[in-house]
């Protein structure tokens, strides 16, 4: 049986695996927290003080940044631009759902129930970062199937990384320069014969623009990446003005 040929049948049914894992675990754990359990909405409730409108502007923006700028970013190699978007997308779906619910038990769990609402969604796109940060490291290198089996490994250590540093640390790290960015690096540095280079680690003109596309993704949405887990008010409104002063000061000087 031909490489191509066994990834055809080993990655479909390792995601089948995991989806059916998932669904199940989801359907144990996983339940509404207040602003999004309809049971605990009434005729006194005001729509607008959901959750809702606060948080999915930060969701969206971090959104486009993990899907379309990580994914763009991750084109940059000649030969691997096509599978380095197509991995990300296919990774970063499957690293959200896990996020979900490793970070769940860590940070949302309470009377045996794991609470979703968008704070969740946007706590697992932060751990979805730090799994792309590790791929751009070992891209061109790996497998679609080990991608994923390096999401599920990653997740739960910087889960129980963030858990440590937040609760004993009382580290201050909202735009995770530390959790995120640091600790993704060094977990993708880990992996051995990295230093080896390759003949197909090149790139062309037009990886190079979508490269560049990431990158502008990225720039445009960093204040609200930064900003997104940040106390409301004047804090929050202070890293958005900071994090875009750093982005145009630092691109002038570079």
């Amino acid at each position: 049986m031909s490489a191509s040929t066994s990834l055809k049948l080993r990655l479909p049914t390792f995601v089948l695996v995991l989806e059916v894992v998932m669904i199940a675990l989801y359907g144990i754990f996983v339940t509404y927290d207040d602003n999004s359990n309809a049971k605990l909405q009434n005729n006194e409730t005001d729509p607008m003080e959901n959750s809702m409108y606060r948080d999915y502007p930060y969701f969206a923006d971090i959104q486009v940044m993990i899907f379309l700028g990580f994914g763009c970013l991750l084109a940059f190699f000649r030969f691997y631009g096509f599978s380095g978007m197509v991995f990300n997308f296919l990774t970063a779906t499957l690293a959200i759902q896990w996020a979900i619910l490793i970070q769940g038990y860590f940070q949302f769990y309470s009377d045996g129930k794991i609470h979703l609402g968008l704070i969740n969604l946007i706590n697992a796109e932060f751990a979805c970062a730090v799994v792309l940060i590790s791929f751009g490291a070992v891209l061109g290198k790996t497998g679609p199937v080990q991608l994923l089996v390096m999401a599920l490994l990653e997740i739960p250590i910087f889960a129980v990384t963030e858990w440590a540093v937040l609760k004993y640390l009382r580290i201050n790290d909202a735009g995770g320069s530390i959790l995120i960015h640091l600790f993704a690096s060094y977990f993708g540095l880990g992996r051995p014969s990295l230093n080896k280079g390759h003949p197909k680690e090149t790139t062309r003109y037009n990886s190079d623009i979508l490269s560049v596309m990431g990158t502008l993704f990225l720039w445009v949405f960093w204040p609200s990446f930064n900003s997104a887990l940040t106390f409301n008010g004047d804090d929050q409104h202070r890293a958005v003005l900071h994090t875009f002063l750093g982005l145009s000061s630092s691109t002038i000087t570079a």
